[in-house]
């Protein structure tokens, strides 16, 4: 990701595609002066089209080169289509970044996009997301590949947006965030990712501690799936299978530190006012129907019962 000024779009656009089609796409926070002043800067450069975001397909896929986004960060987290065959140029309505950077496959996108930013943006969302993904794309490479290449050096930076960015720009392209994977398909908002990190790392300290000390809970399978037969063969199966286990015994010094030192960065990015209790409890709800319906890592919080049946 590239970063730009504002006075630097305009000469972006007529670089990328002078004389050819240019999207605006905007959503319901956006800002009407800040679009027509861009709209008529781009006049006499580019042949372009002004769409809210929500109604983008399919005129999206209809010859554009370039699409120009002034919107809200849950707009592009849960934007259906594919921005990987365009030039993109972010102009973010709100201090969140990260799913600018994430493509459809929940990966960093391996391509030089554009992202205004402001010095009052700092999204640490950003780096709870990354130590936790981190720490679960290392257990399951260990879990499915028996390496990994993951490592869990935390760097005490200085926070800063400039410092987010370096950090996701030098960010393997490997890396599954399954924490944005988890809250487009369960339909929760970008807030609520931080709450899904610091609940997803609690929950698998006490998978690994529940190891160790052989005390691990089971779900009641057939009360949870009754007449879901296919659900009950797929937990069954990966109750018999015994890597995880045996993974976490022979590791578990280094898991457990790994898992722990994850659990205090998230925490110490937590925002300071406290969540409202009836919403922690819909993503902990969320989480579970998701984590039932799974068979990777988090399938294996929903068969040890570590949110309650």
């Amino acid at each position: 990701m590239k970063l730009l000024k504002s006075n630097e779009i305009i000469q972006v656009v007529q670089q990328k595609a002078m004389y050819q089609k240019v999207m605006v796409l905007y959503d319901d926070f956006a800002s009407d002066i800040q679009i027509n002043d861009i709209i008529q800067q781009m006049k006499g450069s580019c042949i372009f089209n002004k769409i809210h975001i929500k109604d983008a397909e399919p005129e999206i896929y209809n010859g554009y080169k370039l699409i120009l986004y002034f919107c809200g960060v849950d707009s592009i987290l849960h934007r259906k289509f594919d921005a990987s065959e365009f030039v993109n140029i972010y102009l973010p309505q709100d201090k969140g970044i990260l799913p600018y950077f994430v493509g459809l496959d929940n990966k960093i996108e391996d391509k030089q996009n554009y992202l205004l930013i402001s010095n009052q943006m700092a999204d640490v969302y950003a780096l709870a997301s990354l130590y936790f993904n981190r720490f679960f794309n290392y257990m399951q490479d260990l879990l499915y590949f028996q390496y990994s290449d993951k490592n869990f050096e935390f760097v005490d930076n200085e926070i800063t947006m400039y410092r987010i960015i370096e950090t996701l720009n030098n960010t393997t392209k490997d890396l599954e965030f399954v924490d944005i994977k988890l809250i487009k398909e369960i339909g929760l908002s970008y807030e609520d990712l931080i709450y899904v990190d610091f609940l997803l790392i609690s929950a698998f300290k006490v998978v690994i501690t529940s190891v160790s000390n052989h005390t691990l809970g089971l779900v009641d399978v057939y009360k949870s799936f009754k007449e879901d037969y296919a659900g009950v063969d797929r937990v069954y199966a990966m109750l018999g299978n015994r890597s995880l286990m045996n993974l976490v015994e022979l590791n578990y010094n280094f898991l457990n530190n790994a898992c722990e030192k994850t659990k205090t960065k998230i925490l110490d990015l937590l925002p300071t006012n406290k969540i409202d209790k009836d919403r922690l409890i819909q993503i902990i709800d969320k989480i579970k129907t998701y984590a039932k319906q799974s068979d990777d890592l988090i399938g294996y919080l929903y068969l040890y019962d570590v949110f309650g049946s």
